[in-house]
């Protein structure tokens, strides 16, 4: 075909594909038959290969090449240079190439074959680029550019991985066993997030997976997924190799394998008609793991010798059947990082002598000192066995002692109740005196154990009520050395660990809340059902450590997987079950599902409100959950009308300086900004936020967003550059003291680059973004999604107003496909995402390609 012909069929084929009826557009666009003939044959074998992913554009360097010769080193396609030919297989041929602009850098650059040009090897090869374009991990070679040469074969460019194969790298190194398994945590990590993503690789060996030294640090990369698989898509034939090319390099008509024989598991080489998921993968790591680390594949014998552990997790994971293999990648990293710590691998047997060893070769001092002192405890024993008289007389003396206790903590706990102000209405400063010297003097002179942690469990319930989170960490934490100390029985132990992860989310200290809780469950899952509703109390703790730390797609699945646990233990109408409503609530309303949020709220709030003795304070947390999901649907006036009722109402009981009714005035502040009452907004988040400061302290994630809400509030209110100043010196502060794994942090950085652009203060804007992004693309096993997108697609927005418009454009176009297939065409995010990509292509020139966008959204308004 000519070149002009080449460059219609490929815009037509887009064009079709994009219609509602590719057929129908086809008659009234395309009266050329042969043409024609040629698009259906694309769209065809589209369509057989996957219709999952965005199109490209079609639009490539226009240079003048030779059209009937293969590329060679010296030739120019656009803004890359060929340097050298790196491979070549039956479909493509891979080249290093160097790119000129917008920047620098070298980069692999991979061209169909000359001949290649029909429309199966078209379709695969650019199902092949977007399969790459859909990963985003620092141990996957990711694809920066494609498009369409002079000569009409299409190429695609990728990060160019300066490396060697795996084996070769550790052999020329002499890598420690333990250096390779950490480099194949990494690979599992890599091909787990690819699993993610919906796609199975299918030839993981060692020249897939390339080693760089970057920083002086091992760094893997795995390359060529030229035949990977969609999970959710089956096999479907396509082309025939070209005669001598390797089995990895392309796919072939059905009835025929894919993929490297040696790594491939037993049901990819069955071929046609088997049905293969990602354990094909995870086979195929077992496999390198035992040529990694022993020098051969399961077929071999070598005099090379593995652990017993080793040896059970190569076995499980190549395991002939793969209802015997790991799950996932993640479960054979998890195992493989067990082994590195010497704790007892999934892998091995489920026997108490197994188990028992490992402990003792992970704690050889401890165990061989606490050897020593039994036998001294022993003798010591012996010694005193003629005092069983004298003891029995010293414990009925201790029970009476201990009865006449129980009575002085009666009556103190009764002296401090008078500060709560959930008891008492007067919240006297006297009360209040009255706690803190009783409290000082719990912690610094009462030694006498049995009533040190009976008090200060309930000195901290008390704080707890007053919104004093530090201090009621502070006596949970006494509490708990205490029941230590006691050697109490587990399940007292696991309650104060569990009241104390509690308070511990509250005051902020996540990495500690989440350790105790994990304790608590531990404790509780050795003695009582799995379905007991103290163990379901420990997971939905866990679950809302969680939702604080922005991993709600973490903890939505788990609280949803606790209801039906109360459900199916008869308990879906206990106060238990009501907080776990509660929580999901939150969780769906920070996730946007407002529906969702609003049944959780409405049934948490009928199961609180029906108790014998209401509790007022649960109550108004759902209520104002539920005014959040009305707000969040649309009715303004019911939610500010919700707000102040509970500003009055609770703020008669608690004070007007308590922090929750400052949660109450900054989620008002928030829906009046929306409301475009900026000054009101701002009167009422000031006080919000100094009485949380007050109670927190700067580094609170409570005190974090107070202080985002507050310098929005000023910004729209007219104050900019004190709003601005005010947000940098806090996202200072806070990175300071947390770094960016703090979601607050994150929060900070995505509001000030927000009210940068809101005073076209573009470049400013360009580094808090990106450094969002990348911490994202590094953490992909733990970021939310959505948070996610939005920084992706303000940061298109923002380099767009710069004039960087092919990353711009990638960016827009990236993060609107994610809002438009998950949220909808009506969704804020979706028409803010379409409005910037439309002003995008209006400042480009790109007609058609707005067109097409308006065409598949529905949304011919970018407003």
């Amino acid at each position: 075909m000519a070149d002009t012909d080449w460059q219609r069929m490929w815009d037509l084929y887009h064009e079709a594909s994009d219609a509602t009826d590719p057929a129908a557009w086809l008659d009234r666009h395309c009266n050329d038959e042969h043409l024609r003939r040629r698009v259906d044959e694309l769209i065809a074998a589209a369509a057989e290969v996957d219709d999952d992913f965005l199109p490209t554009d079609g639009v490539g360097a226009r240079e003048q090449l030779d059209l009937t010769r293969e590329w060679l080193p010296g030739d120019r396609v656009g803004p890359y240079e060929l340097l050298e030919l790196l491979g070549e297989g039956g479909m493509g041929r891979v080249f290093l190439a160097q790119q000129h602009e917008p920047l620098e850098r070298r980069v692999a650059l991979k061209v169909i074959r000359r001949g290649g040009e029909n429309a199966e090897w078209i379709a695969r090869f650019d199902s092949e680029r977007r399969i790459l374009a859909r990963l985003a991990h620092p141990h996957v070679a990711g694809v920066y550019d494609a498009g369409m040469a002079a000569d009409g074969r299409p190429y695609f460019v990728m990060e160019a991985v300066d490396g060697e194969p795996i084996d070769a790298f550790c052999d020329r190194h002499d890598l420690s066993t333990r250096r390779r398994l950490e480099l194949l945590v990494s690979v599992c990590r890599a091909v787990q997030h690819a699993h993610h993503k919906g796609i199975v690789h299918r030839d993981l060996k060692p020249s897939n997976v390339l080693v760089a030294e970057i920083d002086a640090e091992a760094v893997p990369k795995v390359i060529d997924f030229g035949i990977a698989k969609l999970l959710d898509r089956p096999d479907t034939p396509t082309v025939d190799a070209a005669p001598g090319a390797e089995p990895a390099d392309f796919r072939t008509r059905q009835g025929h394998v894919l993929g490297t024989p040696e790594f491939m598991s037993p049901e990819q080489l069955a071929g046609a008609g088997t049905d293969i998921d990602s354990r094909t993968d995870v086979y195929a790591l077992g496999v390198l793991l035992g040529y990694l680390v022993a020098g051969r594949l399961p077929s071999e014998k070598t005099e090379a010798e593995l652990a017993d552990e080793l040896e059970w997790i190569v076995a499980r994971a190549s395991a002939t059947d793969r209802e015997r293999r790991y799950e996932s990648c993640s479960e054979l990293a998890a195992d493989l990082e067990r082994f590195l710590r010497c704790e007892p691998v999934l892998a091995g047997p489920d026997s108490w002598r197994y188990r028992f060893g490992k402990l003792i070769e992970r704690r050889r001092v401890a165990v061989t000192t606490t050897a020593l002192v039994l036998v001294v405890l022993l003798a010591l024993l012996v010694g005193l066995a003629w005092q069983t008289v004298r003891l029995d007389q010293a414990l009925d003396e201790a029970s009476a002692e201990l009865a006449r206790r129980g009575q002085v903590t009666d009556f103190l706990v009764d002296l401090f109740r008078v500060s709560d102000p959930e008891i008492s209405a007067s919240g006297s400063r006297s009360a209040r005196e009255i706690l803190d010297e009783g409290a000082d003097r719990v912690l610094d002179s009462l030694d006498d154990p049995e009533l040190y942690g009976p008090l200060t469990h309930a000195l901290g319930r008390i704080y707890g009520n007053l919104g004093e989170f530090s201090l009621q960490t502070e006596m949970f934490t006494a509490t708990v050395a205490s029941r230590r100390l006691r050697a109490v029985a587990p399940l007292e132990l696991a309650t104060g660990l569990h009241d104390l992860a509690r308070a511990q989310v509250r005051d902020g200290d996540l990495d500690a809340a989440k350790g105790h809780a994990s304790e608590a469950l531990a404790l509780r899952q050795r003695h009582l059902p799995v379905d007991h509703p103290d163990i379901l109390a420990a997971r939905r703790q866990l679950a809302e450590v969680d939702w604080v730390d922005a991993r709600e797609h973490l903890a939505r699945p788990e609280m949803e997987s606790i209801l039906e646990a109360y459900q199916r233990a008869g308990l879906g109408t206990s106060v238990a079950a009501a907080e776990a409503l509660e929580l999901l609530g939150n969780i769906c309303l920070k996730q946007e599902d407002h529906d969702c949020a609003e049944r959780a709220y409405e049934q948490a709030a009928t199961i609180f409100s029906a108790q014998p003795e209401p509790d007022d304070r649960a109550v108004a947390r759902v209520s104002n959950g539920l005014v959040g999901a009305i707000w969040r649907r649309g009715d303004y006036e019911e939610a500010e009308a919700g707000y102040r009722g509970l500003i009055e109402e609770r703020g008669q009981r608690l004070g007007p300086d308590h922090p929750e009714i400052a949660t109450y005035r900054t989620n008002l502040s928030t829906l009046l900004l929306q409301m475009r009452r900026f000054s009101e907004a701002l009167s009422e988040v000031t006080i919000a936020y100094a009485s949380i400061e007050n109670a927190y302290g700067v580094t609170h994630p409570m005190t974090i967003q107070a202080a985002s809400h507050f310098a929005t509030s000023m910004f729209y209110a007219g104050e900019r550059e004190r709003a601005l100043d005010f947000l940098a010196a806090t996202e200072e502060r806070v990175e300071g003291h947390m770094g960016l794994e703090f979601a607050e942090t994150r929060t900070i950085l995505a509001i000030r680059s927000s009210l940068l652009t809101g005073v076209n203060r573009w470049e400013e804007a360009v580094q808090p973004l990106e450094r969002l992004v990348t911490y994202y693309e590094a953490h992909p096993d733990t970021t939310e999604p959505t948070p996610y997108m939005r920084a992706v697609a303000r940061l298109g927005h923002v380099l767009s107003n710069l004039g960087r418009n092919a990353e711009a454009e990638r960016y827009l176009t990236q993060a609107l496909d994610f809002h438009f297939e998950n949220l909808g065409p009506e969704n804020f995010h979706t028409r803010e995402g379409w409005r910037w990509l439309a002003a995008h292509f209006d400042r480009v020139g790109k007609d058609k390609e707005a067109a097409r966008w308006r065409e598949r959204l529905g949304l011919d308004d970018p407003s």
